[in-house]
């Protein structure tokens, strides 16, 4: 078996904690350059984002977890509660010329180093790198429409209701709907933009 096809979870469905906690303890026991870079732990971290993205509870539901096996192309993971299940197709949104491995190997035994930081760009840059990768999935054409989710991996800024009209407005047509785990934050781009409200817990 190819390296990029191993098959971590089986074809099952998962609760969507139990799922978050297998994948983690895949990724504690690999180091963070492999993990990250090589395609063989795409599914795994696709399955970080999907279990993570159920336990908020979208469409105020409680969802099992189903990671599609690697040789069916699409679509990366399903959820289902009771007997509704939805497809989803999942992309990370990072900076386009970063090279994530290089960095965890070039900080390896080094002291950690502060860079500047420009937090109004990063906001701008999330903004872009998202229409980019909504851009990518959707001229693949998916068929039948999925549900797209997008990891974001930059630390600040947040999409306006003028942002998520004007990409439901060029994309929405490709996927039934648009989903971005930003940091602590769970926004829905379309239909109807909104964000997932974290349940205050009981004293």
């Amino acid at each position: 078996m190819d390296n990029s096809q191993i098959d971590y979870f089986g074809n099952n469905w998962w609760d969507s904690k139990t799922l978050l906690e297998a994948a983690h303890a895949i990724r504690r026991g690999v180091r963070a350059d492999e993990f990250f870079c090589h395609s063989k732990y795409q599914s795994v971290r696709e399955a970080i984002t999907a279990s993570e993205f159920a336990m908020r509870r979208p469409w105020n539901r409680g969802w099992h977890v189903r990671m599609v096996p690697r040789d069916a192309r699409f679509p990366d993971a399903e959820l289902r509660s009771g007997s509704d299940v939805r497809q989803f197709e999942i992309v990370e949104a990072d900076r386009r010329d970063r090279r994530r491995g290089d960095e965890y190997r070039a900080a390896v035994g080094k002291p950690e180093e502060f860079d500047f930081y420009d937090p109004g760009e990063e906001g701008t840059v999330a903004l872009e790198e998202i229409s980019r990768v909504i851009r990518q999935k959707a001229l693949k054409h998916y068929s039948p429409k999925p549900n797209l989710l997008i990891f974001v991996n930059l630390s600040e800024g947040e999409p306006t209701s003028l942002f998520a009209y004007q990409v439901s407005a060029q994309f929405g047509h490709a996927f039934e709907s648009a989903w971005l785990l930003w940091q602590s934050q769970t926004i829905r781009l379309w239909p109807n933009a909104a964000k997932i409200k974290r349940q205050a817990t009981m004293s």
